[in-house]
């Protein structure tokens, strides 16, 4: 059946937007802060920001529902050993909540029931390139340390982090493209022991995979929901600053999103 005149006019138009779109969307995109991720390189790349990002939230919803506090890193028994991570607290802010009443807190994270658990991480907890069938290793780690957006054993608060540094200038989370932690295992980024440079020679090999673009550089996303890409040329004494929320560095600008 024919189109008439007018259906046809409608659908150019549609599709000279939609062009116009597709063209002009990752030069606006850098203008709008609230949305500040790199939208070049490989598709998995913003795949891997997009589930980060989705994390971030459930990490701030959960703050916002307990009186501006973070979740521990970990919950540790009565003896002070880590028992259960924070990934299991945000399953229900995730569409999780069947897999988090499956959970048991009366047993650790690598008991008999909570084992059987573990190949069914939420997607959302590894880049996409990385998330394979069964799999259950977690990509995104938190900052962990005495001076970190997390300590353990202390209730911090989305407000003292921004009396401090500032949310814009605090790492909330960080991906780790060849992290070996098992997404319910009570470990993380540990800041005071890490190898900061370690972080941007894991981007480098990547790059050999295809993984990454020459524009290579460390996912993170900071206390007040931003994220991006921190290029690999970010001098290691400012990604130090940026793990602390409270050392009164001066960030350069460049760093400031």
């Amino acid at each position: 059946m024919p189109l008439d005149p007018k259906t046809k006019d409608r659908i150019v138009t549609t599709g000279v937007v939609i062009a116009v779109l597709v063209l002009f969307l990752p030069v606006v995109l850098p203008f709008f802060p609230s949305i500040r991720i790199e939208t070049r390189g490989p598709s998995g790349r913003l795949s891997c920001l997009n589930n980060q990002k989705n994390v971030t939230l459930a990490l701030m919803n959960y703050a916002s529902q307990n009186d501006d506090t973070l979740p521990p890193p970990y919950i540790a028994d009565e003896n002070g050993k880590p028992m259960h991570s924070w990934r299991v607290l945000l399953l229900p802010l995730l569409d999780q909540r069947e897999l988090y009443n499956q959970y048991r807190f009366d047993e650790p994270w690598n008991g008999p029931n909570n084992s059987k658990l573990a190949k069914r991480m939420p997607r959302c907890y590894a880049c996409p390139d990385r998330h394979t069938k069964n799999s259950t290793t977690t990509n995104y780690l938190l900052p962990v340390g005495p001076n970190a957006a997390f300590t353990p054993g202390v209730e911090r608060t989305l407000d003292e982090i921004s009396k401090a540094d500032g949310q814009g200038n605090t790492i909330l989370i960080l991906c780790d493209p060849n992290s070996n932690v098992n997404w319910l295992e009570p470990r993380d980024f540990e800041v005071e022991t890490a190898d900061l440079k370690a972080l941007f020679k894991s981007a480098q090999h990547e790059r050999k995979t295809g993984y990454w673009s020459s524009e290579m550089g460390l996912h993170i996303f900071y206390a007040d929901g931003l994220g991006g890409i921190l290029p690999a040329t970010t001098p290691v004494e400012v990604l130090k600053a940026l793990f602390t929320f409270n050392g009164g560095e001066v960030i350069p600008k460049e760093y400031q999103w």
